[in-house]
């Protein structure tokens, strides 16, 4: 009975052992597993901004391009051209939160919005 005994405990401790052996041997391929899982959790849970893209503004496409062609427009013929190109298209009217339907409406009217409006385009084409 001593010797199936000894020889079960021979067994368990082989065994043991083996496993320690294999454990240490996919040991590297576990870390790289769990950085896999953290890596997708963290994307799931904070979503990369670079996922969503966000239109351009086709107004502020237009004046860039004004711009570009004539570096010395002023705010008042931008906002011409916007009213020319307006009646073409309702994408370049102004945009909703300003009260006036057309560019030289709002030049007189909101010129500080205008203003910041188009020299944020100015600061992005420099």
């Amino acid at each position: 009975m001593d010797s199936i005994v000894d020889s079960i405990d021979d067994l368990r401790s082989e065994l043991h052992r083996a496993g320690e052996t294999l454990l240490e041997a996919l040991r590297p391929e576990f870390q790289e597993l769990r950085k896999a899982i953290v890596d997708i959790a963290t994307e799931l849970r904070y979503p990369s901004r670079k996922q969503f893209r966000h239109r351009t503004d086709p107004r502020k496409q237009v004046i860039k391009r004004l711009i570009e062609e004539n570096p010395g427009i002023t705010n008042l013929q931008i906002c011409r051209e916007m009213d020319k190109l307006q009646d073409k298209s309702a994408h370049y009217a102004p945009p909703r939160s300003w009260p006036c339907r057309l560019w030289w409406e709002s030049y007189r009217q909101v010129g500080n919005r205008v203003h910041s409006y188009i020299g944020s385009v100015r600061h992005s084409v420099r």
